[in-house]
């Protein structure tokens, strides 16, 4: 008996380890989506608009 709850209990520190995993996986790529700012085109489009309003000064 004493296996089989050692046992238990490992299952239940690896299922507590893989949802702390889980949720930090999840923070980072929350954290990912904050800084990302667009795509190539988005950024291209961005840097033509800024050059376009200096130019008009």
């Amino acid at each position: 008996m004493e296996l089989k709850d050692e046992w238990h209990a490992l299952v239940k520190r690896f299922q507590h380890l893989e949802q702390t995993l889980e949720r930090e996986i999840e923070k980072l790529g929350q954290d990912e989506e904050k800084f990302f700012v667009g795509s190539e085109v988005d950024i291209r489009a961005l840097l033509d608009d800024i050059k376009k309003h200096y130019k008009n000064r």
